[in-house]
């Protein structure tokens, strides 16, 4: 296999030294399509890009300081050779088929392919399951209602229309991604969950309580951003949807509120109040009493944290 027929895989990497090797090993088992590994070491602190490149070959290590994962992955699009770019977070997995099965299923009009994920819950007494996924005829409107309808360590894509992932977010980038890329371009699926999405204790999805919050202000830039494209009967269809994900804001408010978490509750109201959603700010809680009242009353309802935990009890 030439390199124009192979793929580029890029992983972007942070302080994974603890997963790196497994994910590097499982990508490098693939039984054909590999051309190269592109590590992007993030700034990390720990041992990840001495663990990358121990491996030589065709694993190279391109380091920059700390800049986020958007700007990671973009430089790995910037730097690959092959004609297709794949993604691998530093922390999943790869089934050995996953490339052969991808690469069978595309054809000249295909931009992308994906395969289906399994879940791997790696924490004491955790599971390993196969992920619902909306079936693809649906995926813009539930990636506007839900979130991506794919793991982005599951995508290959051809190397000349790959959208680039956006640089000002933080978080959901992923989601911005995906919806660039599934606007006006053929995507085909993989009906075998070929790629691991490793869940654990320092996953970005279980650190952020305020990730629908995230979500939905990214859905409302990206139909601000592309609006004059859509046009306005489904810029406005679109918006519809997005709009109906106002519970899962309003459940981050009650959460922030029972939690005390003052700060992310700040978050919500503020963001409520800017985008104007009817009902939506008066829904919330507030913060009506000084801190002590509220450490009294947890204290006094059983609800106080327990001793050695960081947070409250929830309730």
């Amino acid at each position: 296999m030439t390199t124009v027929d192979a793929v580029s895989v890029v992983i972007p990497c942070y302080n994974a030294e603890r997963f790196l090797r497994d994910t590097i090993e499982s990508v490098l088992s693939q039984t054909v399509g590999l051309g190269e590994v592109l590590v992007i070491d993030d700034g990390s602190t720990d041992r990840s890009a001495s663990i990358a490149s121990s491996f030589g070959g065709n694993v190279k290590v391109l380091s920059q300081p700390n800049a986020g994962e958007s700007i990671a992955r973009n430089r790995g699009i910037e730097s690959a050779v092959g004609n297709w770019v794949g993604f691998c977070d530093a922390d999943d997995l790869w089934h050995p088929d996953k490339l052969a099965a991808q690469l069978a299923l595309a054809d000249e009009s295909t931009t992308a392919v994906c395969t289906r994920t399994r879940d791997w819950q790696d924490w004491p007494g955790g599971r390993t399951l196969i992920r619902d996924e909306p079936e693809p005829a649906t995926w813009f409107d539930s990636t506007l209602a839900i979130g991506t309808p794919f793991q982005i360590s599951s995508l290959i894509v051809r190397r000349d229309r790959v959208p680039r992932f956006p640089p000002q977010l933080q978080y959901g980038e992923d989601l911005y991604f995906v919806l660039d890329l599934l606007r006006s371009n053929k995507i085909e699926r993989v009906d075998e969950p070929l790629t691991t999405y490793r869940l654990h204790r320092g996953s970005q999805g279980r650190a952020r309580r305020l990730i629908e919050l995230d979500r939905h202000q990214v859905c409302e830039e990206w139909l601000h951003r592309n609006r004059a494209d859509l046009g306005e009967d489904e810029f406005f269809r679109a918006r519809k949807i997005v709009s109906g994900r106002i519970d899962g804001i309003l459940g981050a408010a009650r959460q922030a509120f029972w939690t005390r978490d003052w700060p992310a509750l700040r978050s919500c109201r503020a963001y409520a109040a800017k985008v104007a959603i009817p009902g939506l700010l008066e829904s919330m809680p507030r913060k009506l009493l000084p801190d002590l009242a509220y450490r009294a009353y947890d204290w006094a309802s059983g609800r106080a944290a327990k001793p050695g935990s960081t947070e409250p009890t929830s309730g």
